[in-house]
């Protein structure tokens, strides 16, 4: 037994030297004399290549986190393989998008080793000092910050100090004044106004879900901004010369930018749930959770009306999926963090609130069992996809549904006391007051095995 232990530790030390070297830039690029532009330019690969991992960052990453306008970015891009590209913010922000396709894109399109990630982070970072060095912000340094957070996650780079380090970035925007909504704004066109409010939001989900992740409260809270959600409109409807913007679209209709206008109007409601949680007093006070839960609540099963289960298997199943998901991600993980507290620590937790987490915790768990695959067999593509995104998310339902197990170990059968609460919505039904013990939720623990299939 100790000499398998052994050998287990020696693989496991095997194993991080080679992951730490992986992702040690190239010497030959970083310590060159070259000019920046020529070094990032040095480790392109060919244009083909880069038409590929190009269009696939904006058929999925852009859906999550809007940061660029996709018709100016691809004018630009074209001129510069044109030779008449004069925008030096072109490159690095190429190389970032560059980053999310070789490490996401298709292994099968054999694109995993168009670029060396390590390095051309390393660039970009080179260059973003020397402009900072300059005092100059704008837009294009703003992306390009956005995008380098982005490629550096790809690969596990500074995860852990990614929440500090987002911080420059939520300052460098207000910097900007993108915190103001721009309708008062002189000098500003109607399309820099639309733009300025999805960078914003796109910056402030960035931020939420981050410190989410590291158990604290966004930098910036409802009162820190005035910026408007962004108009449901796809990029190709909001033309760079328009005087006049379309106006937005039902929210229940799907756009390039359906994701965004949604949770950017929940965004609000979620971080009452994140203050909520923050208050050292807040496992106390189990009604305002249920207030703030049961709104929560009520939205997810909004978007399990508009995007039901049976509607997977047709049209376009894998933005479909994607849509769903990040739809009902972004509610019910903020749903989890303010459940968990109560659930896990209290031995008179709200029954309403023992079932809504646990039903979560399933939902979580069930992502990737709804994920389409097709003959082209690009499904583990997407599942790679969402682990970028749901990494943590699936790795603490999991932990969560395993304390539930644990509990209903402990429960007495001798009564053979087994009552479950007959479902009456997408979240399952809510139990009546006085129903602890744990043993109404017996029955759906052992059935949760079905879902533990990873």
């Amino acid at each position: 037994m100790l000499e398998l232990v052994s050998a287990l530790a020696n693989s496991q030390r095997a194993l991080q030297r080679e992951y730490q070297k992986a992702l040690e830039p190239m010497v030959v690029h970083i310590e060159s004399m070259v000019p920046i532009q020529k070094r990032m330019t040095g480790i392109l690969p060919p244009q083909s290549v880069c038409d590929e991992l190009v269009d696939f960052y904006f058929n999925v990453l852009e859906t999550m986190y809007p940061i660029i306008h996709k018709a100016s970015f691809i004018r630009e891009y074209k001129e510069y393989w044109d030779g008449k590209s004069e925008n030096d913010s072109l490159l690095p922000r190429l190389l970032c998008i560059l980053c999310f396709g070789t490490r996401f894109g298709p292994s099968s399109s054999g694109y995993r080793s168009s670029i060396h990630i390590p390095t051309a982070c390393v660039l970009v970072r080179d260059w973003l000092d020397g402009v900072r060095n300059k005092d100059k912000v704008d837009a294009y340094t703003l992306q390009t910050e956005l995008l380098l957070r982005l490629a550096q996650w790809t690969i596990g780079v500074q995860k852990q100090a990614a929440w500090a380090h987002f911080g420059y970035v939520v300052r460098m925007a207000m910097e900007m004044g993108l915190h103001q909504d721009p309708s008062d704004l002189a000098g500003i066109s109607e399309f820099n106004k639309e733009y300025r409010r999805k960078l914003w939001f796109a910056i402030m989900e960035m931020d939420f879900h981050l410190s989410l992740a590291r158990n604290r409260i966004p930098l910036l809270g409802q009162k820190d901004y005035s910026c408007q959600p962004p108009r449901n409109r796809s990029d190709s409807e909001l033309p760079v010369d328009a005087r006049v913007l379309p106006e937005s679209k039902p929210i229940e209709q799907v756009t390039d930018s359906h994701v965004q206008a949604f949770v950017a109007r929940t965004l609000p409601m979620r971080m009452e749930a994140v203050e909520l949680l923050a208050r050292l007093d807040a496992t106390e006070d189990q009604r305002r959770i249920l207030e703030v839960g049961s709104r929560l609540e009520k939205i997810l099963d909004v978007i399990n009306d508009r995007f039901p289960r049976h509607i997977l298997g047709k049209g376009d199943k894998h933005k479909t999926w994607r849509v769903r998901v990040l739809l009902d991600f972004h509610l019910r993980r903020p749903l989890m963090a303010l459940y968990r507290p109560v659930v896990v620590g209290r031995a008179n937790c709200s029954a309403h609130i023992l079932w809504g987490f646990l039903r979560s915790c399933m939902a979580v768990l069930r992502y990737l069992d709804d994920e389409p695959v097709d003959d082209r067999s690009i499904g583990s593509e997407l599942s790679v996809l969402s682990l970028f995104v749901l990494q943590q998310a699936l790795i603490e339902a999991a932990i969560d549904v395993c304390w539930f197990i644990k509990q209903a170990r402990e429960v007495n059968f001798a009564n053979g006391l087994m009552w479950v609460p007959p479902p009456n919505s997408a979240h399952g039904g809510v139990p009546e007051p006085g129903a602890g013990n744990y043993i109404w939720y017996v029955k759906p623990v052992l059935l949760v095995t079905g879902v533990l299939r990873f």
